[in-house]
């Protein structure tokens, strides 16, 4: 993500990085048995919160599809070999689905 645009990103769970709470939807995927689940922070730095400035929306995306596209990677590599591509695809398109969802939500692409 840091290639894109060199913004520096942390890679942590999120009580090491952020800070410790409880039921959100990591909570329910590891109940639930799913292996992977992962969470995004936008690219502030604690100063504009969840309200970014225009022209940061767009390297935002681009640094999160970049993110998107090495975890897909890295789980296919890891869980979906021998010759089998279900699972993977599986995987893409809940966290494509998780992604548009969120810049809907957020306008970035309305």
């Amino acid at each position: 993500m840091t290639a894109v645009h060199g913004m520096e990103y942390e890679a942590g769970t999120p009580p090491e990085i952020l800070y410790e709470f409880s039921g959100s939807s990591q909570d329910w995927a590891r109940l639930i048995g799913i292996p992977f689940s992962y969470t995004f922070e936008l690219r502030d730095k604690a100063e504009f919160g969840f309200l970014l400035p225009e022209e940061q929306i767009q390297p935002a995306c681009e640094e999160a599809y970049a993110g998107a596209r090495h975890i897909i990677t890295h789980v296919h590599d890891k869980i979906f070999t021998g010759g089998t591509d279900s699972g993977a695809v599986s995987v893409s398109v809940t966290i494509w689905v998780s992604i548009l969802t969120s810049c809907f939500i957020t306008g970035v692409l309305v």
